[in-house]
């Protein structure tokens, strides 16, 4: 681990984290100050850890910056690239060796963010290139390439009650869903003039998908009416870098923005749980616990944090 303690820097702005079945948090960061740009992947079993070198459990040096990191399997974790690549890792052993096992490599800019099917066989991408890419890992190719939108892809998210869709938002405005049991034409959700989408998610267990906006904003579409909106609030002041769903508690939603905040909304109530200013930076990862009512952000302030979600003692800032 010598040569993770060299690159403590690149931990310092941290874009993605992602929870396993056993509770290992794994966290990406990119080294914005060196001339030499790089990023790290770091594994945790202890979360309250993290990002502290001395305590990783697992972890390697990247030759780029990192975009989102999400886990295949207890020993297996799929990094997205600046550079494009999309990396599996795969821990070897108890003293912190990752083995880079497989990369893709056919975005043409910034891979923005992966999202793994139910069955974590295949997974999606999306990119600055403007495509949304699908991949199988047993075969270790692309399957699917949808070039439907005009802009940057921010954000691609499979559903994980229904396995064959996935969805994708963009900076041209649109948010688009796709059935990649074949190459289909994506049918459109909406369409956004004033803002743009730069997060989706599915509900876990239903057909509603939730987007975050540029502008703060979050919207609820139901997909078995046609995309109708169920809800729209007003979250954040800047733009809304992930949304998740609640996966004990589903009728929550939570979502980090670039105003450094952390919000929390009871989506049947339209209420206001929780809105409180968590971090001094960009805030740009958000997962919840498995195991807890709490929602762990982190932030390129080079930090992690757990926040409680009591439903009983609501904390909303002024």
């Amino acid at each position: 681990m010598e040569g993770i303690k060299t690159h403590s820097k690149a931990l310092k702005c941290l874009d993605s984290l992602s929870f396993n079945k056993d509770g290992q948090i794994a966290i990406i960061g990119s080294n914005l100050t060196s001339r030499t740009w790089n990023g790290m992947l770091a594994i945790y079993s202890d979360p309250k850890f993290a990002p502290e070198i001395p305590h990783i459990d697992a972890a390697v040096v990247t030759d780029a910056g990192n975009s989102d990191v999400s886990w295949v399997d207890d020993k297996q974790l799929i990094v997205a690239s600046d550079t494009g690549a999309i990396d599996l890792w795969t821990i070897q052993n108890s003293n912190g060796t990752l083995e880079n096992s497989i990369s893709f490599h056919e975005h043409d800019d910034i891979c923005s963010s992966v999202s793994l099917d139910p069955s974590r066989i295949q997974f999606a991408s999306s990119s600055w290139d403007g495509c949304v890419k699908v991949w199988d890992l047993a075969i270790e190719v692309s399957v699917h390439t949808f070039r439907a939108h005009a802009g940057k892809v921010l954000s691609v998210a499979w559903s994980q009650k229904y396995g064959d869709l996935t969805s994708s938002a963009s900076d041209d405005g649109d948010i688009f869903v796709y059935d990649v049991r074949d190459a289909k034409p994506a049918s459109l959700l909406a369409h956004e003039k004033t803002s743009y989408p730069c997060s989706v998610t599915w509900h876990p267990t239903d057909t509603k998908i939730v987007v975050g906006y540029s502008d703060g904003r979050i919207s609820l579409f139901d997909m078995r009416n046609r995309g109708q909106h169920v809800l729209t609030y007003k979250a954040h002041a800047k733009n809304t870098n992930c949304v998740a769903f609640c996966p004990t508690r589903d009728n929550m939603i939570a979502s980090v923005s670039d105003d450094q905040t952390l919000h929390v909304q009871e989506s049947d109530q339209n209420t206001a749980l929780l809105h409180r200013k968590v971090h001094s930076d960009y805030v740009k990862g958000l997962a919840w616990d498995l195991n807890r009512i709490s929602c762990w952000t982190c932030a390129w302030d080079g930090k992690v944090l757990e926040t409680m979600v009591d439903k009983d003692k609501m904390d909303l800032d002024d």
